[in-house]
């Protein structure tokens, strides 16, 4: 049997950057002198087995009834936060460290700049998830709207000129089709940005190669880590054969009957160890 792991799989830049400011951070209150406690604006990436690592370490996820003292640290999260909430931490005298991915917060800095250049901005990417939540947090005018698909669009009433942006793993083929669909709808200035990682990009797309060459596609990663869902429901519409899994226990050797090839690939929030993990654990059947 074949088995490949993508190319582009584990730790995006952006989740390698988070998960180093915050091993970094452990280290610095280890080596204090004080008993500092140390605090994640939410998780800090979307990875049950990571987070719960970093629980038992004595890492705490920040809650809205938790206050900070002034030798507390607070890292925040990969996908950023409103500046309004940031500001909040900033007045409670905690150190607060930024892991935000630098692809988020250059979103941040467009959205708030389109915003106060008078753009009704047009947000493309999940609702309620913590990234859009941040990005829309920097437009001031309350001018905006959060679209998820196409069939959104005729809600809009925009009579302004219009921006364009997109939650950072978001699948390039929903957000293409959304701005075809709006300059063939709206007649006024349209600016588009593209906000999308190009690693995230890559991923996708190897993804549903993988899923053409290839009897079974296992992605591994988080059931809450939106990026992972959209590569599972990527590769399944071009391979029935594709389970979405968090680590190796969770695979079947029932699967893998009449499979010469196998794939696995993951989501940003992945350590490449779970990788090999459910490589070994398919491995081990045979």
């Amino acid at each position: 049997m074949q088995i490949v792991i993508g190319k582009y799989s584990g730790y995006c830049p952006g989740v390698k950057r988070a998960i180093k400011i915050l091993d970094g951070a452990i280290d610095a209150a280890a080596k204090s002198k004080t008993n500092k406690n140390i605090y994640t604006a939410g998780e800090i990436i979307h990875n049950p087995r990571v987070v719960d690592s970093y629980l038992k370490k004595g890492v705490n996820i920040m809650k809205k009834s938790c206050i900070l003292n002034p030798d507390d640290t607070l890292v925040i999260r990969s996908h950023g936060i409103s500046p309004e909430l940031k500001d909040s931490f900033k007045n409670m005298g905690a150190d607060i460290i930024d892991a935000t991915c630098p692809f988020v917060s250059k979103a941040h800095e467009i959205a708030k700049k389109l915003s106060e250049e008078g753009y009704f901005i047009i947000l493309i990417g999940e609702k309620n998830h913590p990234e859009v939540n941040g990005i829309a947090g920097n437009i001031k005018t309350g001018c905006y709207a959060i679209i998820e698909n196409e069939n959104e669009i005729k809600n809009l009433n925009c009579r302004t000129k219009i921006a364009v942006l997109s939650q950072t793993t978001q699948p390039g083929y929903n957000f293409d089709m959304i701005c075809r669909k709006l300059i063939g709808m709206f007649s006024c200035e349209i600016r588009i940005f593209r906000t999308i990682c190009q690693t995230t990009n890559l991923r996708q797309k190897e993804a549903v190669k993988l899923a053409s060459l290839n009897d079974v596609i296992i992605v591994v990663g988080g059931r809450n880590s939106a990026n992972t869902k959209k590569l599972n429901c990527m590769a399944a519409s071009v391979q029935k054969k594709t389970y979405h899994i968090e680590d190796e226990a969770e695979v079947k050797k029932e699967w893998f009957k009449t499979t010469d090839k196998v794939a696995i690939i993951s989501g940003a929030s992945t350590p490449y160890d779970d990788l090999e993990n459910v490589r070994k654990k398919i491995e081990s059947f045979f």
